[in-house]
């Protein structure tokens, strides 16, 4: 990482600490306190659930649209990581149905699991209808959160992705991953467990 990566990537982080911290202050308490004393952790699965499938889908289809019509013939193959394999309509259509089984079966069923099974052992669960406190934390507490989680979701994802490759289980959950020789956007979710 140059000099010029190192206070970009901390200008943006710094610059995230005071969005949040004014927004905290200014607007989003009032918000937030309606958002837990109103809303059930469900209700606000299916207020975000939406939110996160628009993005995907979004980002999805710019991808696709470079791919298929703004350099159809490997033009943007310097920034590939695999510059001679070429995205097909075929392999869109394999990884498709299994990325809408993973989107709209199996993360629904593990996000609401969750809800019910983990997060009421958290901490920071309480009486309130939503589980969490009405008072937004600390920027201290969102910055050792999100770092933590970040970390947390890395070492999970990775034990649980060598624990996908044992043979017992390989070819039952896990090799249509690995089809996926060339990656595509839309593949991204194309796991069927892990």
């Amino acid at each position: 990482m140059g000099p010029l990566e190192f206070v970009k990537d901390r200008a943006i982080i710094l610059s995230l600490v005071l969005g949040y911290t004014a927004w905290k202050e200014t607007y989003g308490q009032a918000h937030w306190k309606i958002l837990t004393t109103k809303l059930t952790d469900f209700h606000l699965f299916l207020i975000t659930y939406p939110v996160v499938l628009i993005v995907y889908f979004t980002f999805s289809l710019i991808f696709a649209y470079i791919d298929f019509f703004i350099a159809p013939d490997g033009g943007i193959s310097g920034v590939r990581l695999q510059p001679k394999k070429d995205h097909t309509w075929k392999q869109y259509k394999r990884a498709i149905p299994l990325v809408m089984f993973n989107l709209f079966v199996m993360s629904p069923i593990l996000t609401i699991g969750s809800i019910y099974l983990l997060f009421p052992a958290s901490p920071y669960y309480t009486d309130q209808p939503s589980g969490m406190y009405p008072s937004l934390p600390s920027t201290f507490m969102v910055l050792r959160d999100l770092l933590l989680s970040m970390v947390l979701r890395d070492m999970i994802f990775y034990y649980l992705h060598r624990l996908f490759h044992h043979p017992a289980v390989y070819a039952t959950f896990h090799k249509k991953h690995h089809e996926f020789t060339a990656p595509i956007a839309v593949s991204g979710n194309s796991y069927l467990t892990y």
